[in-house]
This record gives C-alpha cells, structure tokens and sequence, in this order.
C-alpha cells in the first residue's frame, strides 16, 4: 500500500479575500458621488445635507475596512495587525495635528491644531512697560461699541475711491492674532479686541496705526467648539476710559483701559444660575447711563430648585459692577442688546431665543414682546427702521420681518405684523444695512436688496458666481457698501436697489473670516480667528 495514500495532502495557503474591500469601496464611491449630487442640487448654501452624506460616508468606510482587515480579509496575523496598528497610529496622529474647520454652510477645511500652528507662527503677546494708554480722549472716528457707532454698522463721512487698480489699498501693518471672532472698538488711537491665547482668554489694547500691543488682561477660562470655532465671541465695549468685555463663558470684565487692570468682575451665569449657549456667550456689552446690560445665557434644568427664576437681561452699576435689575424670561440668543427709541421713548431692544423684546433701561421691565422663530440662533440685532418700526432678520430659514410698535397709552404697548418674509434675508452670521426704503445684507450667503416697503426682492448675487461673499459681513461707507467676504477678500459695491454692481476687491486676509470690520477715518481695521490687519483705503480727491 502507497503510504503517500494515508497522509492528507498539504494544505493550500489561503488566498487574500479582495471582493468585501471591492463593494466596499464602490459604496464609498457611491455615496461621495451622491453627496456630490446633492451639493450640486442644493440651491440653497445653507444645506448641510451633503456634507453630512460625505461625513457619514468617510466614517463607515473607515469602519468597514477595519472589519474587512480583521475579520474577512484572510490576510496572516501578522501583517493584518501590523496595517492596523500603523492605521490607528496613523488616526491618532491626525486627530491629534490636523482639525476640521467648517465654514458657515458647514463646507470642512482642514487645519493645523493651535499648538502645532505656535511652533511656527507664535501669537504670544508680548507687551513691554510703556506709558498708560489714554482712552478717555475721543476721536471724530471712534467706534467705541460693536459694529459701530449707535451698533449700526454705518459710517456715513468717508467717500472712498472706487478704482483701487489705479489707486489700490494700502497695508500699514499685518500681525497675528489669538482664535476669536470678535470686531475691534476703537477710542482715539487705540483698538481693544478679545482673543484667546492657549487657556486664557485675552482682552488686549492695541495701537490701531501700528498693531503694537500696550496691555493685555487674562482670564483663565477657554471655549472651543468643533462648528462654531474657538475663542471669545464678543466685541468690547469702551465707556467713560473703561473697557467692558463679556468672554465666551460668561465673565463679565470691567478694566481700566489706561492698563488693562481688573476694577471689577463678575460670572454672569453664576448671577443668573444660567448655562453657557451652545456656540458660546457671544453678546457685547451695552453702556447705557449709569449700567453695562448683557444677555444672560440659557435657564438650566439641572437646577431643580432655583433661588431665583431666569431672566433674559441683567444690567450692572457700571462703576461697582453690583446688579441693578434684571428682566425678561426669555433664554439668551446670540444678538447683543441695542439702544433705540420708539414712540419718543429710550428702550433697549433684544432678541431672544424666542421672541423680541423692548426693556425700559430704568428698571428692565418689559415694555412689548412678541414671538420670533423658536429654536433658531440669532445674531442679528433689532433695527429701528423710524418711530415705530422694527425691522429683523434671521437666518436658518427663518428670514425677515418689520413690526410696528406703538403705545396706545401710557405704559400700554402694542405690536403689529407688518409683514414677514421667509425667502429673504436670512442673515445667518451678519446683519442689514438700511439705507432709504432698502435693506442690503446677505442672504444666506448671496448678497442681497430687499424693498421695504412692499416687501420684495430688488436684486441678488444668487446667479453672480464671481460675486462668491458666502457668510461674511457688511458694512455701508459712505454711499457705498463695503462686503468682507466669508474667505477674507473685500470688496465695494453700489448702494443702489436697481442693479447689482461690484466696483472693487481685494484680499486682505485669508481663510474663515467672521469678524466684523471697522472703518476708522478712511482706515479699514479687520481681523479673523488667524491674523489683525490695518489698511488705508483710498478716499475720493475733493475739489
């Protein structure tokens, strides 16, 4: 008998099992494919939809092949767990360098982490001992408050030049900056901003001619957010030589803006037994008379037994930083409170999470309300359009409306619909200029004219490609419009409701750019959450 016969044969090596990773990676195909379809059916920049396919996509593919890897691909023990080790090592790595930055219609960009950013671009501020700073003397250009003077982002005595190939920009000076989307306010010569600088929070005074730093005060406290981006939110306010600051978890800062000490400080949210908003504490503080009044977070479940109920509104004795009164119920939005006047009567003006209300400065008390857009972040602040006449927007598909507001009789307020539109200015990270019987802003992300009056649209960049603004800012100078687009370019376009028309651009900065801008004379002062910038814009040869 053949012994050959009793032995069973040598066992064949297995061969690599290819076809799982084969339909693996024509579904991931499949679905970046159909995000791409998405995207390009989308009219609307505000859809997250096809980002979120691809997102969805990328993170099951990557599962997916780990399961191949490990469980189907027959591949020897060794080398299977070898390409797994390098591959988780591999996404530990780039978790820890690399993070997702998103712009406002939620679009990724990759971007280097903060500490990894220091090894070669250093945001230190540094400040050597010079002599105390004079914010007490005004200038004819201030802009002592976020977007302006009276919060409207108006400049109206600056006629700048329009041919900026034959007179162009000119930079005076370029520095970088800590993470932070708020705008700079401006007392003479000197520009306070907010910015964060690895685990402290910053209120920091810069000479606006030159961008050298003359003090800084420190906070530890931080605020990151993987959508909304890291760092302060706010914009300073500068009062009587002081500054006022509101950080992004709630701390309130009155310092003294000769050298940037603490006169007094307190927790906003702690005073209101409130939480932090979900993008971050982001209302600039209003000086009215004797008060500084901010927004006062979210009420909180988790305190089941509350001293006291929650309040939309808290005003501070701007001098000892004590409460003076609190009011409204409303959770906080992401607007800041304005000063206007209604039917001959001083109010502060604010938009909730919920509604619309009007405070008397005295006493807080609510004067009228009225329901807007449950469950929407607002940004956008609430403007007079005459006596009794407010006009507000929102984005998220919300859009606009104007309201009348009247006392009927003393202490008795009425409020009144006049119209609301849902398909217009739906100004997401921004806010309207008026100007006339017009409205010009950005419409989730198209820049656009609305008629007050009738409502309707007059024009819009929707089909104007080249005219790319996305989610910025605008500002009117003059009887133009200055628009800092959403990657950081600048341009001027013609204030006029007939047509659109783009006069001039440039590119100033680069990269995510949510930061209002501020005219200063003709001196256009901007900054993101990268680099501070200053340029002198060309004005117009009087005769």
């Amino acid at each position: 008998m053949d012994d050959s016969s009793q032995h069973a044969p040598d066992a064949q090596p297995s061969t690599l099992r290819l076809w799982p990773l084969l339909v693996i990676l024509l579904l991931a195909v499949a679905g970046l494919i159909t995000a791409a379809s998405l995207g390009t059916l989308a009219e609307d920049t505000e859809s997250g939809v096809p980002w979120t396919v691809a997102y969805v996509t990328g993170a099951l593919t990557f599962l997916a092949l780990a399961g191949w890897l490990l469980l189907l691909s027959r591949m020897a023990a060794v080398p299977k767990w070898t390409i797994f080790g390098i591959g988780c090592l591999s996404v530990v790595l780039l978790f820890a360098t690399l993070k997702l930055e998103f712009t406002g219609n939620l679009t990724p960009t990759v971007r280097p982490r903060s500490w990894l950013q220091a090894l070669w671009q250093s945001r230190n501020i540094s400040v050597e001992k010079q002599d105390a700073v004079d914010l007490v003397t005004s200038g004819p250009n201030d802009v002592p408050e976020f977007l302006g003077p009276g919060r409207r982002p108006v400049f109206p005595n600056i006629a700048l030049d329009t041919d900026w190939k034959a007179h162009p920009p000119r930079e005076v000076w370029r520095r970088p900056i800590g993470l932070g989307f708020g705008s700079f306010a401006v007392v003479g010569d000197y520009g306070v901003t907010q910015q964060q600088e690895g685990s402290d929070e910053l209120v920091v005074c810069y000479e606006w001619r030159t961008g050298r730093p003359r003090w800084k005060h420190a906070d530890r406290a931080s605020f990151a957010s993987s959508l909304g981006g890291d760092g302060p939110r706010a914009t300073p306010t500068i009062d009587g030589g002081r500054v006022y600051s509101m950080g992004a978890t709630g701390i309130l800062n009155c310092l003294d803006g000769s050298n940037g000490k603490v006169i007094w400080q307190t927790d906003t949210l702690k005073d209101n037994q409130a939480r932090n908003q979900d993008w971050g504490i982001s209302c600039s503080p209003l000086v009215v008379d004797n008060l500084v009044v901010v927004s006062a977070g979210l009420s909180d479940p988790a305190l089941k037994q509350r001293s006291q109920p929650h309040y939309a509104l808290i005003a501070y004795d701007k001098n000892t930083g004590k409460p003076v009164w609190r009011g409204g119920t409303d959770d906080a939005s992401y607007c800041s409170p304005t000063l206007i006047t209604l039917g001959g009567v001083r109010q502060i003006a604010i938009v909730n999470a919920g509604s619309v209300t009007g405070h008397d400065p005295k006493d807080g008390r609510v004067l009228w309300e009225f329901p807007w857009q449950r469950n929407m972040p607002t940004v956008s602040q609430v403007v007079a359009l005459d006596d009794d006449r407010v006009f507000i927007s929102k984005g998220y598909g919300a859009g606009c409306g104007v309201f009348r507001v009247t006392q009927d009789e003393p202490g008795k307020w009425a409020v009144e619909q006049v119209w609301t539109k849902a398909t217009m200015m739906r100004t997401k990270f921004t806010n309207a200029v008026i100007v006339g019987k017009q409205a010009y802003g950005l419409d989730d992300g198209f820049l656009q004219c609305i008629d007050l009056e009738k409502p309707r649209l007059r024009w819009t960049t929707r089909s104007h490609r080249q005219a790319d603004y996305r989610h910025g800012q605008v500002l009117l100078v003059g009887d133009l419009l200055l628009v800092q687009s959403e990657q950081g370019d600048v341009a001027l376009v013609a204030a006029k409701p007939d047509k659109f028309q783009e006069l001039a651009r440039f590119s100033p900065l680069s990269g995510r750019t949510w930061n209002y801008p501020v005219m200063v004379g003709n001196f256009l002062l901007t900054r993101n959450d990268r680099e501070a910038v200053c340029y002198e814009l060309p004005v117009k040869v009087q005769p």
